[in-house]
């Protein structure tokens, strides 16, 4: 080897570590997931090359990133040591530790700032941080002697070009296999086959958007949507919150057939351990699906029921989900300036997203925060229809939680008029803003030539009360302010469903899945509850939902709502009586007590997890803040 080679050996030696270890344990997470969730079954086996090639690809990258990061901080080092050892051989000994323990010191300091010291610039964090400085420091000069004393055998291992090629070999194979694997398994989409996009805009209720009857031009992007699509006017969500409705939508189940079930919590731990339930791997997803079948698939958006460890992103091969960034001084100094994401992120990340997709057939989930508590809009939006200050501030932290706990308490049921009528208009400030960013988002798949074989479909996991039963916010009730959703379907044109239709009839959350998989031409899997929209034109089904305690069952005319642990119920006429004012379960007990037991007996048979066990992970405190910022917790 040549002395001018022979000098970048040990950077190479340092790269290809790097890397490999990189790619070791990007593949290592990824097999682990391939087995938790059974892709290397036969019908999945698509997706698990496609998680073995992004696992090995991520973690190669994040060992190149590792490494350069590594030579900056010898670059760093190097003049610093040099200064103290002049041209001792000590000098790139001591730059070469100082790679390591910077990062170890660094993230030791942080986590001790963040759990144990009290603010940054009082006297026991300065001592702390000052006592940790010097433990850093006392073990680098420690390595240092140690190391020099070995430094001819560390210099020839280092320098070594048979290890260097053997380091290269193993970075190609551990890099070179998973990507293999992918091009063996890889399945091809019909060029014919449409692409799917589903946007679900949280907490947003069907009554406020003009297609369906409101009074104020919220959402004039929607309204031309549904116009050209389908518009389903009975639209029922199988749970009056987001994780369980989100749970149903994903799956084709029932909340109660799924991991998460429909209690906000699981059991608690520990002294001030929070558990909350995950989606269990055992449950097959629509991305899940569709992945295995060829689709990319990507999901965008931001709400803290459904990051990543609470087994939302399971099929997603891109799953671009923003959280609060935790507590502590990073949190603080994030909040303070940047205490939002911009308007347009979901938008921009998709498209970024779809550039890079090559034209391949795709699945994209985007899921807007936007329209949820608490009522923020930005310019020209804040002010369209609240045009005064509240006379108290609805979106402080506690005020959901604490307002409904004293409307509980109280036999006063009021909440200040102008208070609830700002909430109202704040809220509808936030629909057309959405609506807004909805109408780029279509126009820009139009200019990409996508729109027209595009399934989009438009709904809600949940709407939101303002005092129609007492209460505010949602998750509380049954009734239809919180599970009629908005549900628009724009399918695919030139095709069988190309024209606009209106229906009526009731359909489900749960036949979103089945109506993607006929859609894109592909056979549902068996288990799934619903069925395709289309077919449900002139049916005069029943649909069914599920909030804690409570079961809902409602027809085209009825609607019963029945308390598992009161064991007591309301029957409303919906023809008549569509605010659910008047409870009618007295006066029409036959009618009561039959769609009672039809309620019923739907409960029995639908209240089984298949996944066969309870998922459930603890809250760190970065889902925690997260949780406390949507109000859910105090």
């Amino acid at each position: 080897m040549s002395p001018f080679v022979g000098r970048f050996v040990p950077a190479f030696n340092w790269i290809a570590v790097t890397v490999l270890v990189g790619a070791a344990i990007g593949v290592y997470r990824a097999v682990a997931t391939a087995v938790r969730n059974g892709y290397f079954d036969e019908p999945m086996r698509v997706l698990a090359g496609r998680v073995l090639e992004m696992g090995a690809l991520d973690g190669a990258k994040s060992g190149l990133v590792v490494a350069a990061a590594g030579l900056l901080l010898f670059a760093v080092a190097w003049p610093i040591c040099r200064l103290v050892f002049r041209d001792s051989p000590k000098t790139p000994l001591g730059a070469i530790l100082a790679v390591p323990l910077i990062p170890l010191f660094a993230v030791v300091g942080y986590e001790l700032n963040r759990k144990v010291l009290p603010s940054l610039l009082s006297i026991p964090s300065l001592l702390g941080n000052l006592a940790l400085a010097v433990m850093a420091f006392l073990a680098w000069w420690w390595l240092l002697k140690w190391i020099a004393r070995h430094r001819e055998i560390i210099r020839s291992v280092a320098g070594n070009g048979i290890a260097a090629a053997v380091l290269g070999a193993l970075v190609v194979i551990a890099v070179g296999l998973p990507v293999g694997s992918a091009r063996l398994w890889k399945k091809e989409v019909d060029a014919q086959s449409p692409n799917v996009l589903v946007v679900l805009i949280d907490a947003l209720r069907a009554d406020r958007l003009g297609s369906y009857g409101y009074h104020r031009d919220t959402s004039p992007n929607l309204d031309k949507l549904a116009n050209e699509g389908w518009r389903f006017t009975t639209a029922i969500a199988q749970a009056p919150w987001t994780k369980p409705s989100v749970a149903s939508l994903v799956t084709g189940l029932y909340a109660r057939q799924t991991s998460i079930g429909t209690d906000a919590w699981a059991e608690q731990g520990r002294e001030g351990a929070v558990f909350v339930r995950s989606l269990a791997p055992e449950h097959l997803t629509l991305a899940e699906k569709l992945a295995s079948e060829g689709f990319e698939t990507a999901a965008f958006g931001h709400n803290n029921h459904l990051v990543v460890e609470t087994g939302f992103a399971q099929g997603y091969l891109t799953y671009d989900w923003k959280q609060p960034p935790g507590d502590g001084l990073v949190y603080e100094i994030a909040r303070r300036f940047k205490p939002r994401l911009p308007d347009d992120w979901i938008n921009r990340h998709f498209f970024e997203w779809l550039d890079a997709n090559d034209g391949r057939k795709f699945f994209a989930y985007l899921h807007t925060l936007e329209v949820h508590w608490p009522y923020r809009s930005p310019a020209p939006f804040a002010g369209m229809y609240l045009t005064k200050p509240p006379p108290e501030n609805f979106n402080r932290t506690d005020f959901v939680s604490s307002t409904n706990e004293r409307l509980k308490a109280s036999s006063d049921k009021a909440l200040d008029p102008d208070t609830l009528r700002a909430m109202s208009d704040a809220y509808d400030e936030c629909i057309r803003h959405v609506d807004d960013d909805l109408g780029k988002l279509f126009q820009e798949l139009a200019r990409r030539g996508l729109y027209q074989n595009t399934l989009i479909i438009i709904t809600a996991d949940h709407g939101e009360e303002f005092m129609d039963h007492g209460l505010i916010g949602h998750g509380n009730t049954l009734y239809d302010e919180l599970i009629r959703v908005p549900l628009i379907v724009k399918f695919p044109c030139p095709g069988a469903h190309c024209r606009p239709e209106v229906v009526t009839s009731p359909v489900e959350s749960v036949d979103i899945f089945p109506t993607v998989m006929a859609t894109v031409g592909l056979e549902s899997p068996e288990h799934l509850v619903g069925g395709h929209l289309a077919d449900k034109r002139d049916r005069a089904q029943a649909a069914f939902s599920e909030g804690s305690n409570l079961i809902a069952m409602r027809t085209p005319e009825w609607k019963i709502i029945y308390d598992e642990l009161s064991d007591s119920g309301g029957l409303y006429d919906l023809r008549n009586d569509p605010g659910e004012t008047s409870d009618l379960a007295s006066r029409q007990s036959v009618l009561s007590n039959l769609l009672l037991t039809r309620l019923l007996d739907f409960s029995a048979t639908r209240a089984t997890n298949t996944a066969g066990h309870s998922s459930v992970i603890e809250a760190d405190e970065k889902m925690l803040e997260g949780l406390r910022a949507l109000g859910y917790v105090k």
